[in-house]
């Protein structure tokens, strides 16, 4: 399972430490869809999945991320 703290600890890896929490919007941290891939890929349950362009587009807030990753590595669906 994928937790917020997992994906916080990974956005603070690639763009450095500031104030962030599940709200936070990925733009406003500095997340462009280059930093999203790489975050996406440094949480991957596995090298070989894939990911549809349309799904990032969805990605909004550390949220929306978290809840990506965690079914994306096969969390629950909701």
């Amino acid at each position: 399972m994928t937790t917020t703290e997992d994906v916080l600890a990974c956005i603070t890896r690639r763009v450095g430490a500031q104030p962030m929490s599940e709200t936070s919007e990925l733009t406003d941290l500095g997340v462009d869809s280059l930093v999203l891939l790489r975050i996406i890929t440094d949480l991957a349950a596995s090298e070989t999945q894939e990911i549809e362009p349309q799904d990032l587009a969805r990605l909004v807030t550390v949220g929306d991320l978290t809840e990506f990753v965690d079914r994306w590595n096969g969390g629950p669906r909701p």
